[in-house]
């Protein structure tokens, strides 16, 4: 049996915060198969193209999905 999907990594990683806007970096990474550093890059690189706000709360992140934001 393969081991593929549809998602590229940015893509599963906006799926799984608008599931769960309060998940951890550590969920993020386990969930998608992939290191803590890599999912910090893809969330900055999602932050940094107005994709995602992060919003502080104490020491955890919310995310939160732009709702207008098109894909390329």
């Amino acid at each position: 049996m393969s081991n593929w999907n549809f998602f590229t990594n940015h893509g599963h990683i906006l799926f799984l915060v608008a599931l769960k806007p309060s998940i951890t970096l550590r969920e993020i990474a386990l969930d998608v198969g992939i290191t803590e550093r890599a999912a910090i890059k893809i969330i900055s690189d999602l932050e940094k193209d107005d994709y995602i706000k992060i919003i502080k709360n104490g020491r955890k992140n919310i995310y939160q999905i732009a709702e207008n934001k098109h894909f390329k």
